[in-house]
């Protein structure tokens, strides 16, 4: 009650970028090993690890070791509706290459 937690699997050697979110909340990493790139520079993430990420923050990262990363987000009526969490939690990104690749695969 009052939390909602996203789990990821992300392969080794994938590169991936996060969303932009619109709280600060925690974050573990249960298995993996990545490297982030953050506004300090580049951190490497070694599971078992629990961090914070701060409003507004955008970071992309390299899998080095296949990779569970879960986040922790308040949730206080405790909604169960995805597409209305991600609508409190994220701000709206659409990336013109993503839209351009989806619409050839469909």
């Amino acid at each position: 009650p009052g939390l909602y937690l996203r789990e990821m699997f992300v392969p080794k050697g994938a590169w991936l970028t996060s969303r932009v979110h619109k709280t600060t909340h925690s974050y573990i990493v249960s298995m993996g090993v990545i490297n982030v790139i953050t506004d300090d520079g580049l951190v490497r993430v070694v599971a078992p690890y629990t961090g914070e990420s701060k409003k507004g923050v955008r970071r992309m990262g390299y899998v080095l070791e296949d990779l569970i990363w879960t986040t922790c987000h308040p949730n206080p009526d405790n909604c169960q509706d995805i597409p209305t969490l991600e609508k409190r939690l994220f701000k709206e990104h659409n990336n013109p290459l993503l839209i351009a690749y989806k619409q050839k695969a469909i």
